[in-house]
């Protein structure tokens, strides 16, 4: 079940459009023979989060990997195309990276110039 959980392999199924999430859900029940009923606990073993924190994991990682590709993007376009409004981008970044969007963006392009 580790092999399934990458989120570089899930992200391009997860961005085509938004009602793969349940076709995503069971695509990972199927491969790894877990019974519906058995799956949110054993995911939540394996990934050590619930599916939909997951998913919105794999949404920041996506959208951190814009800001380093796509400097001239901006954050609302980039949160856009993770899938996340405005709001929720804010909140849920600043969540796992301890800052706002827009400091992380400085801080990195700060890192650059230093390069």
């Amino acid at each position: 079940m580790n092999s399934l959980l990458k989120p570089q392999k899930l992200w391009y199924r997860l961005h085509s459009s938004k009602s793969c999430l349940t076709n995503l859900s069971n695509e990972i029940k199927t491969a790894s023979h877990v019974p519906a009923n058995k799956f949110a606990v054993l995911f939540k073993v394996f990934a050590c989060c619930s599916f939909s924190q997951y998913i919105q994991n794999c949404r920041l990682d996506y959208a951190v990997r814009l800001m380093r590709e796509q400097p001239q993007w901006t954050l609302d376009a980039i949160a856009k195309e993770a899938q996340m409004s405005k709001g929720a981008f804010n909140i849920q970044f600043h969540k796992r990276y301890g800052m706002k969007p827009s400091e992380f963006r400085s801080r990195e392009l700060s890192l650059d110039e230093e390069k």
